[in-house]
């Protein structure tokens, strides 16, 4: 079949045109912001989800899918500890509307940033997460603006006290993957909350570490005379994700 010269002409102009920007690519831009970056296996699982299957998205789909948001200028791709990062650009992070700084990737941060990325992903397969939408670090951190008060990796709001009237009630939830020491947890941590956490709630990598936070813990509530709850729990495990290794 021949080709017609008007289809000749347009042939170049549908090769240089920029894909659309859909509510998948906005949603996945505003999570990866709010969670700094992002490595490829979450991007997959991350992407998935948004495009409404319960199974990760193919290698092939994310990086496809990455090529299409770097030619719209929306997002880097960096190397770190031998993994490949995306963060947003300047121009990613401003087309979902987030006033926050573009992230350079320190490889002093990557395992912990993997990690929350994790638990995330976890918590927002449970059945509460609709009604009780994870708060980022990094919202938190705008929200807390010149106060003082402890930031931790990640907030809900307690899903017990949703529906109830008055000042919200927050969970904290923190990713530890190394020990801060008996005096960080009693006077960074539990000695200084924000108004409304009651609970906070650990996540670490194996029974060892729990035992030891647990008994930190303990001491510092107690020398505090405080009340709060806590609970640590071992990381979850999300198919299609692993947990990053000291190399």
């Amino acid at each position: 079949m021949s080709v017609t010269a008007e289809e000749q002409r347009a042939e170049p102009r549908r090769r240089n045109r920029l894909p659309d920007f859909t509510e998948r690519d906005a949603a996945a831009l505003q999570w990866i912001g709010e969670q700094y970056g992002a490595r490829l296996d979450v991007l997959s699982v991350l992407l998935g989800r948004l495009g409404g299957s319960s199974e990760p998205l193919s290698k092939w789909g994310v990086r496809n899918q990455i090529e299409r948001w770097k030619r719209q200028g929306l997002v880097i791709t960096e190397r770190a500890l031998g993994d490949t990062w995306v963060t947003p650009s300047r121009h990613g992070l401003d087309r979902v509307g987030l006033n926050l700084p573009t992230w350079k990737v320190p490889v002093t941060r990557v395992r912990h940033c993997h990690a929350v990325n994790i638990v995330r992903l976890y918590y927002e397969g449970t059945d509460i997460a609709s009604a009780s939408p994870w708060i980022s670090e990094r919202m938190t951190y705008r929200e807390r603006g010149n106060q003082s008060w402890h930031v931790p990796d990640g907030v809900i709001k307690d899903p017990k006290h949703t529906d109830t009237q008055g000042p919200p009630r927050f969970i904290a939830i923190e990713i530890e993957l190394t020990h801060k020491g008996r005096r960080a947890y009693q006077t960074e941590v539990f000695g200084n909350l924000r108004s409304g956490v009651e609970t906070v709630s650990y996540f670490v990598a194996d029974d060892a570490f729990r035992e030891r936070l647990s008994a930190d813990i303990r001491a510092a509530l107690a020398e505090r005379g405080a009340t709060i709850r806590y609970a640590i729990q071992l990381l979850p495990e999300v198919p299609g994700v692993s947990y990053m290794t000291n190399r």
